[in-house]
Parts: C-alpha cells; structure tokens; sequence
C-alpha cells in the first residue's frame, strides 16, 4: 500500500508506505547511492550488481518466516513516509512507525498519509510506535 500526499504548509511532496522487507535487505540501486542513503565507497558498483541477488537469496526465506509472524500480530509491520525536499537525487525526510496487524498498518498509512497532507511535521497516529533510529 503507497500514499502520495503533497503538503501546503511545507511544499512537500510525501510518499507513505508499508514496507515488506526489512531494511538491511532492501536492494540498493543507482538513487541510493547518489542520494547518500548507501555509504559512498570503491565497492558501490559492485554492491548495485549484488544486491539484487543477496536480495533473492537471503530476502525469500526471510519472509517466509516474518510475514506469518507478521500476519499473527507478533512481529509488527513497517510504515514509513519520505520526502525530497531538494528534488530526485537530494537527501531524503524519513519517518518510520511500527505497527502491529495487517488492517491497522493500512489505517496508519491513511491517518499519516492524511496528517502529513495538513502540514503536521510530527504525525501521532494511535496504535503506531514511532521508530527513530
């Protein structure tokens, strides 16, 4: 489930969403890395080739194991909302909550999505945890 919401007061354009993998096994690509999102390194290229593939291959069995955890409520969804203030390739605004069952995860990213659309920088959704790392 993706939300676009475009803020007024901010002049932001924001993209809410639940997240099916876990970070550290999400594909790296091309805006990543120019983003400043991957660590910039000599082994960027090569990272952009691999990750595909150490995607399929440690991603699968994982959701095999997290998306019934995640389907009986013990292990939460992921709902994150991003922005680029300064365009495609500039640096992104991220906030992430966690939230436990299917249908809730799809009432947080309306009640984000919504929020963000008035303009609140610091949306509190109920029954979502905000996760700042």
């Amino acid at each position: 489930m993706r939300r676009r919401v475009h803020s007024e007061r901010d002049d932001l354009d924001w993209t809410v969403r639940r997240l099916w993998l876990p970070e550290g096994l999400r594909p790296i690509g091309v805006r990543q890395v120019h983003s400043g999102a991957a660590r910039p390194s000599s082994y960027a290229g090569l990272g952009m080739l691999v990750s595909p593939i150490f995607t399929v291959v440690f991603g699968l069995p994982t959701m095999f194991v997290l998306l019934p955890l995640r389907f009986a409520r013990l292990a939460p969804w992921r709902v994150e909302a991003v922005s680029r203030p300064w365009g495609r390739f500039g640096p992104t605004r991220t906030m992430h909550w966690r939230v436990k069952g299917w249908a809730e995860s799809a009432r947080a990213v309306e009640e984000i999505a919504a929020a963000l659309g008035r303009g609140e920088r610091q949306p509190d959704v109920s029954g979502a945890e905000r996760d700042d790392y």
